[in-house]
């Protein structure tokens, strides 16, 4: 390292040098960043970049507006897809239909969530055949209109396209008769076609979704479009649908017949006396084009923001003179605080923290040896949590050794009888259960399942005791459906089960009852398994559940076993897996039922010796 020093370059090996560089350089460069900045700072490249602004203003306000006939297009279509609730609106009446209230009702508390989650929808219509409204809701809740469509244009054309959408232009809202509601809307027209119950898909009627043209105003002013600029949007057979400015009716069709409806153009051009120069953007999804005038005058007014510069220049280098000291000291300290910071990193755990090397000076060597003795520390430590954490895995494969299906011998006995009492079809159904258990079981390596696997595994269990105990005991499931991609460690409701079975229900001649509950709560998941017959004296419950308190996360010392291999075999698996606040807990009520209780996590992660660990489930 010491001869890679000799060979660099004398600024990289003394901060003396490296001083007066500094002070060099702040009097270049001033200088250069004058000439640079008279150079760039031209009228030119001012104009260049106005024109770019205003092209992509341009694509951003059609995008909006594309967006929102794009929302009225699906949600029309949405309410098309509806027509098994809007049918009877059309189609009956009250003297007809019993239900035409109970349908209208629903039908427009439908469509009023519909007006309130969508702020580009402000009115929803729907006509008969004979043009006759029959439903009108808008966002104020307008009552029924009372003038008919009948045979005008967008009506008739909106019946042919056969549940196609169809775009109408601005036009008044002129369908209300209520005085004071008229707006000017942009509307998308579409038939309701039956094709759920007509086979010849019959038209049964017309929805307009209507967007007040005010929408389209926040469109242009989302646009980051600015306020000293001409803004007008045309539709594509020159209608000005929106403008942010004012012109003559002639200045505006001589405009739309001047500029290109084909690609992005840019022009100067004079609108009522004023030179402007103007870019404009079609739209190829409507037809539509976005038009953008720029004053000549604004564009020259910002010309003089170089002679500011020049101005500006000159104070600022007399302002580098006087902090050339002060930058001089941050300058210097600088790498210090760098390699106090990568300290504190280091103190805080975070092993990962490195000084960024630049040179090869004094501050460079000493960033250099840090970060060579971060990497050793990460290094020894690395080891030490790779061996701790073979040493939990390990242990975990003998507790989850230590989980067999002990119920062998009494299985292929129950098996032995009903094959002798020539039950074919049930005893190659407990063959087949017994095979996924012991499947189940044995499948190295898959530590975390999901809930849903683990009750389908114990459906399985049980069906085989049904035939041991024959009708001794009945279950039931109560199970929530968020909680069956819960994950839990494989094995855990089996053992539990089985204590229910054998030391709960074994004096029980008949009428016992098992019932297994799973639901969840805020980031937990909690199952509960409770069965009637014998229960634990209370005494006994609270050492039980002290020794389980006992066992820790990596910690599974048989001295705190006081209780069943099973159950503590569960309970130090699930900590081991999942962490220390999981685990089991064991209850019971005065009404001679026991309960065990199963905490588990809700998120589909499982944690092995302290590091989230992503995992395919079985």
């Amino acid at each position: 390292m010491e001869k890679a020093i000799a060979k660099t370059h004398i600024f990289n090996r003394n901060i003396v040098y490296k001083l007066f560089a500094i002070m060099l350089l702040l009097t270049i460069i001033p200088i250069l960043i004058f000439g640079i900045a008279s150079y760039y700072l031209s009228a030119r490249v001012m104009e260049s970049d106005s024109i770019k602004n205003s092209q992509l203003s341009n694509e951003q306000i059609l995008i909006n507006m594309n967006n929102i006939i794009s929302t009225l297009q699906q949600q029309s279509y949405a309410l098309n897809m509806s027509l098994k609730d809007i049918l009877p609106i059309v189609t009956t009446s009250p003297e007809t239909n019993p239900n035409y209230n109970d349908v209208q009702v629903r039908v427009k508390n439908y469509m009023s969530t519909l007006l309130l989650s969508n702020k580009n929808i402000n009115s929803i219509i729907i006509y008969n055949l004979e043009g006759y409204p029959i439903f009108y809701i808008d966002k104020s809740g307008g009552s029924l209109p009372l003038i008919s469509s009948s045979g005008e244009s967008w009506f008739e054309r909106a019946i042919r396209l056969k549940g196609a959408p169809d775009l109408l232009e601005p036009h008044s809202n002129n369908t209300t008769s209520i005085v004071g509601r008229k707006t000017t809307v942009i509307s998308i027209g579409r038939a309701l076609v039956d094709i759920i119950n007509s086979p010849k898909y019959e038209t049964k009627g017309v929805l307009v979704v209507d967007s007040s043209i005010t929408n389209f105003a926040d469109a242009v002013a989302t646009s980051g479009a600015t306020p000293d600029v001409l803004n007008v949007i045309y539709s594509n057979g020159g209608n000005v649908i929106y403008s942010k400015g004012a012109l003559s009716e002639p200045e505006y069709a001589k405009l739309f017949s001047t500029i290109n409806k084909s690609e992005k153009s840019t022009l100067n051009m004079k609108l009522d006396n004023k030179d402007y120069l103007i870019t404009s953007n079609p739209s190829s999804q409507f037809g539509w084009t976005a038009v953008t005038a720029i004053p000549i005058s604004t564009l020259q007014a910002k010309s003089v923001f170089i002679k500011q510069i020049n101005i500006s220049l000159a104070l600022i280098m007399v302002f580098l003179c006087l902090a050339g000291s002060v930058g001089i000291s941050i300058w210097i300290t600088s790498p210090l605080k760098k390699l106090m910071r990568a300290f504190v990193k280091l103190r805080n755990g975070n092993f990962e923290a490195q000084v960024e090397i630049r040179g090869q000076d004094e501050f460079s060597i000493i960033g250099l040896s840090f970060n060579m003795m971060v990497r050793n520390i990460k290094q020894l430590i690395m080891e030490k949590y790779e061996m701790t954490l073979l040493h939990r895995q390990a242990e975990l494969e003998i507790l989850q050794s230590q989980i067999n299906p002990h119920f062998l011998y009494n299985t292929l006995n129950s098996i032995t009888a009903v094959i002798k009492r020539k039950d074919y079809e049930n005893s190659v159904e407990m063959i087949m259960s017994l095979s996924d258990i012991f499947r189940y079981s044995l499948n190295k390596g898959v530590y975390i399942v999901t809930i849903a696997d683990e009750l389908e595994n114990i459906r399985k269990y049980l069906f085989l005791q049904h035939f041991r105990f024959a009708d001794r005991f009945s279950v039931s499931y109560d199970i929530a459906n968020d909680a069956l991609q819960c994950p839990i460690p494989r094995l855990t409701l089996q053992p539990i089960i089985e204590n229910a079975i054998i030391h709960g229900l074994k004096e029980a001649a008949e009428d016992g009852k098992i019932s297994i509950i799973v639901k969840t709560y805020g980031d937990k998941c909690f199952v509960y398994i409770s069965n009637t017959g014998n229960i634990i004296a209370p005494k006994r419950i609270e050492e039980i559940n002290a020794s389980l308190a006992q066992i820790h996360f990596g910690y599974t010392d048989k001295k705190a076993n006081k209780i069943s291999t099973g159950i503590y075999n569960v309970c130090a698996r699930i900590k081991l897996l999942l962490g220390d606040e999981y685990g089991i807990k064991i209850m019971s009520s005065p009404e001679m039922i026991t309960t065990v209780k199963c905490t588990l996590p809700i998120d589909i992660k499982k944690t092995i010796g302290g590091d989230v660990v992503e995992d395919s489930y079985r």
